[in-house]
């Protein structure tokens, strides 16, 4: 993929619509996330600390949060189930979607021969290029993926209500 300097290809408007759509779908996911942090810590979605808390971590801070916030409620069988689920199918979801956005949102974009094409360099210990085509249904699999991370995190969050107080052990 040869780029001379003001040969900058725009992508068709199918590809971004669907880049534009994962991250979207990445923000939900985060704050879906960020609100499941803030009720399993049993605080307020309301109160401005809560969200000081957690605003500025990296998504797999929060994931690690997450899992140990659960791996410390009171044992019940509400919480067994909890940490069961969570563990074999909402974080698997999460890492996935995790991959798949960091994939698409740091790849370099061009187009190779007509078609769209992702590139990925790497300079960890040897300097590596890939270049891959990839297609707009590519793209919408990983939102969709996302999407489904952000339907997990709702589902194993408690009540939607704006305050909540989950039994813990600490």
């Amino acid at each position: 993929m040869e780029i001379l300097c003001g040969d900058f290809p725009d992508l068709p408007d199918a590809y971004l619509v669907e880049i534009g759509r994962v991250s979207v779908r990445w923000s939900m996911l985060e704050t879906m996330l960020h609100f499941a942090l803030i009720k399993f810590a049993g605080m307020n979605v309301l109160e401005g600390r809560s969200h000081a808390i957690f605003h500025h971590m990296a998504f797999p801070q929060k994931i690690d949060i997450l899992g140990t916030m659960l791996s410390e409620m009171v044992v019940s069988p509400v919480s067994q189930t909890l940490r069961e689920k969570y563990a074999k199918d909402v974080k698997p979801l999460l890492d996935e979607a995790q991959r798949k956005r960091n994939d698409l949102i740091h790849a370099k974009w061009g187009m190779e021969s007509g078609q769209v094409s992702k590139s990925k360099i790497s300079a960890r210990g040897a300097l590596k290029f890939s270049v891959t085509p990839i297609s707009v249904e590519e793209i919408r699999e990983a939102s969709d993926v996302i999407y489904q991370a952000t339907l997990a995190i709702a589902s194993l969050t408690p009540s939607t209500s704006i305050k909540s107080d989950p039994s813990h052990s600490g």
